[in-house]
């Protein structure tokens, strides 16, 4: 009989407190990569995603940032309807936008928040199931075309991969122009899940026919594995740019079910969201504001107030 959801609900306030010594532990740090593998190893996925996520909210830079992010007011001040009128929203969809847009994965929602507070907002045509380096040509063509000096980026799972390619390789004298980049889900530096999925000669000739099948770039996939030469480099934007990573964090029971074999795939190496590895899908440098409870979907009722709260921000700060 086909399971109707992945797993039974938990006892997610057990779990709390049983991360809350673990957490003191730390005073404040975020655990590394190793870490999260030591602790997932000890510990099991279930306490360790706990841990880490009450870890960010705990740590000093991001938990003021969290803080100062709730804190916001939803109506709109003067001085951010002044500054709505002074840059771009670019917003870069994921892949399959096309094929699946009951995802959102084609970034309307953030287009009609952005709108919504009278900022000029445009959704860059990235091919939904073009490769990294077609994707990046068009971001870089588009970008360049753009004559205002204050662009936020807005990138949505693989958006962020074709995002960093664009900066890094076609367009690294604009990066001075990027005032904010708000990354959500994102697949920045390849992803483990893609890995596992090309980990072998049958596998990937499988999914080479799947793609042709499909009229997907196989670049699609390939571009994504962690090892691929465009993830080795250390890239960095510019100190002046406002980063912001909203990062989900799922126990099994609300992961989807399309995404439920990935997550356990990925789950023996720690917290995931069904296809990434928390430090692979953001930027080092950024503020991280973690969600609890959803998958690389990104599926919750609150997350048009979350897009609000993250743009009034960054008209204010």
């Amino acid at each position: 009989m086909a399971y109707i959801f992945p797993s039974a609900p938990m006892d997610e306030f057990n779990l709390w407190e049983q991360a809350q010594p673990w957490v003191k532990k730390m005073h404040g740090q975020i655990p590394s990569r190793i870490e999260i593998q030591q602790l997932t190893k000890t510990l099991g996925i279930d306490l360790t995603t706990s841990i880490l996520y009450q870890a960010i909210l705990a740590s000093k830079r991001d938990g003021s940032f969290i803080q100062t992010l709730k804190q916001i007011p939803l109506i709109v001040s003067k001085q951010q309807t002044t500054k709505s009128q002074t840059v771009k929203v670019l917003i870069i969809p994921a892949m399959y936008f096309q094929q699946h847009p009951e995802l959102g994965s084609d970034g309307k929602i953030m287009h009609h928040v952005a709108s919504q507070l009278g900022i000029s907002t445009e959704i860059i045509p990235t091919l939904s199931l073009g490769s990294v380096q077609q994707n990046a040509e068009i971001i870089a063509h588009v970008i360049r075309q753009k004559t205002c000096d204050h662009l936020i980026i807005c990138t949505l799972s693989k958006g962020a991969s074709d995002f960093r390619l664009a900066m890094e390789r076609f367009i690294p004298e604009h990066a001075h122009r990027i005032q904010a980049w708000i990354n959500i889900s994102g697949t920045l530096h390849g992803s483990a899940c893609v890995d596992a999925m090309l980990d072998s000669t049958v596998k990937r000739l499988w999914f080479k026919l799947l793609c042709r099948g499909i009229g997907a770039d196989y670049g699609c996939l390939d571009e994504l594995r962690t090892a691929h030469p465009f993830w080795q480099s250390k890239w960095e934007l510019p100190h002046s740019t406002n980063v912001i990573n909203i990062l989900p964090l799922p126990l099994i029971p609300h992961v989807h079910k399309q995404l439920s074999k990935r997550y356990h795939v990925l789950s023996y190496q720690g917290p995931n969201d069904g296809v990434m590895l928390p430090h692979d899908a953001i930027y080092q440098a950024g503020f991280i504001y973690p969600v609890w409870g959803c998958d690389h979907f990104m599926r919750t009722p609150f997350i048009g107030t979350l897009l609000r709260r993250v743009f009034l921000y960054l008209l204010q700060y």
